[in-house]
Parts: C-alpha cells; structure tokens; sequence
C-alpha cells in the first residue's frame, strides 16, 4: 500500500469561464473510490494540474488524475504501475 497518496479532480480555473472536460459520473465515482475515497485528497480550482504536479513531484508524492480521457481499466492499471514503482523506488 503507498502510504502517500494526492489526488486531484481538476477543474478550469475561476477566472476562464472556461467548460471543463469531465469524466462521466459513474467512472469519476469510481475511480475516486478506486484511489482511496477521501483519503488524501485534494481538490482545488485556484491551482492548474502543472502547479499540482510540480508539488508531487517535489514531495515525491503520487498524483493520480481524474478528466475526461479517465476510464476505469486504465485508472486501475495505471494504480497498479503506480503500487510497482513506489515499491520499487522506496528509500531504505
């Protein structure tokens, strides 16, 4: 299990009037529940996801993403590849 998960559902900011490009419900639900539910999540319309990636980065976090490309088979398997490379890139 990782212990540090982030999580985001992006949004377009405020200030765009931009229409934001969303997952269908049914599969954004799911994927949420996926990742964890409410634990360790973070959502947020002032920051763009390369400001939330920068951040993940930084603290060697993981960020998974919920948008309109999300389906629930790539969600899972890309959880998975996740699960592997922290496992495998802990620190002693």
């Amino acid at each position: 299990m990782i212990d540090n998960v982030a999580f985001l559902a992006p949004t377009s900011p405020p200030d765009t009037g931009a229409s934001t490009a969303r997952a269908p419900l049914a599969t954004a639900a799911e994927a949420w529940l996926t990742a964890g539910g409410p634990h360790h999540t973070a959502l947020t319309s002032a920051l763009g996801i390369e400001a939330i990636q920068d951040f993940a980065d930084i603290a060697d976090i993981e960020l998974v993403t919920i948008d309109a490309t999300t389906t629930s088979s790539a969600f899972r398997r890309e959880l998975r590849w996740n699960q592997a490379y922290y496992y495998l890139n802990r620190r002693p």
